[in-house]
Order: structure tokens, then C-alpha cells, then sequence
């Protein structure tokens, strides 16, 4: 097989196996790239975070209110 065709089927699979995992996640089974947002991008959102809160010193009754929203969300789901 000619690498041009060994490289167009390696991404046919890939573009496959993305579609599967999709169909799968809507399903609820899996969590992939377009289920619920993680919501915090790591460690780098904590130290951006911080820094809003030092240039802004008033952004940080809104970082908290939507702290307690995700808390309320995630409570809320786990009691159903």
C-alpha cells in the first residue's frame, strides 16, 4: 500500500473512531471532547483567576457566585 493511501485510511479511522465516541457520549456512556465542559481549563485558569482578582479587585463576588452555582449544579445532579 502507497503511503499517501496508508496515511488517507490512518485518518478515515481516526475521523471514525471520533464519530463513534461522539454517538457514544450523547448516549451518556462516555464523556468526550463535546460533553459537559470540565469548567476549568487546569491550573492554568487558577493562576488567571488570581491575577483578574489582583487587576480587578471587584471580579471576585462574581468568581464566587459562580463557584456556588457549580456547587448547586452538582448537587442537584447528584440527587437525581
Amino acid at each position: 500500500m502507497p503511503w499517501p493511501l496508508a496515511i488517507l485510511a490512518v485518518v478515515v479511522g481516526l475521523v471514525a473512531l471520533d464519530r463513534l465516541a461522539l454517538w457514544m457520549a450523547s448516549r451518556g456512556w462516555i464523556r468526550w471532547r463535546r460533553s459537559e465542559p470540565s469548567g476549568g481549563g487546569g491550573a492554568m485558569a487558577g493562576v488567571l483567576t488570581e491575577f483578574q482578582q489582583i487587576v480587578e479587585p471587584g471580579v471576585r463576588h462574581v468568581i464566587e457566585d459562580k463557584q456556588e452555582r457549580h456547587a448547586r449544579a452538582d448537587e442537584d445532579a447528584g440527587q437525581t
